[in-house]
């Protein structure tokens, strides 16, 4: 294989893996609940997370599939996934649960 041949290869590569990662990220905004009660848990915006209980939103970090989120006396590490309208937090061993909500 050339030279440009394989660079051209490679910047493929490389902006379809970047455009996942946007498209995942995206994904991940918006208003989530955990089915507990008939309000909605959380809103996630592009720098923070709100929870509507509390009244309170702190930052928060996308790094691949790891959500860090900066509370006043700690940090939150977990994995996060998502799959349709369902988006699942992985922290401490414990996976959590969290739907898309709606009106």
């Amino acid at each position: 294989m050339n030279k440009p041949t394989l660079l051209f290869l490679t910047s493929l590569v490389v902006l379809f893996s970047s455009f996942n990662f946007l498209q995942k990220n995206n994904s991940i905004l918006g208003i989530w609940t955990d089915g507990s009660t008939e309000n909605a848990t959380f809103e996630i915006n592009k720098k923070t997370i709100f929870y509507l209980d509390l009244l309170k939103e702190y930052e928060y970090k996308l790094k691949k599939d790891s959500l860090f989120i900066f509370y006043d006396d700690y940090t939150s590490k977990g994995k996060f996934k998502i799959s349709k309208d369902t988006l699942y937090i992985t922290n401490e061993g414990i996976e959590r649960k969290y739907w898309r909500f709606k009106d």
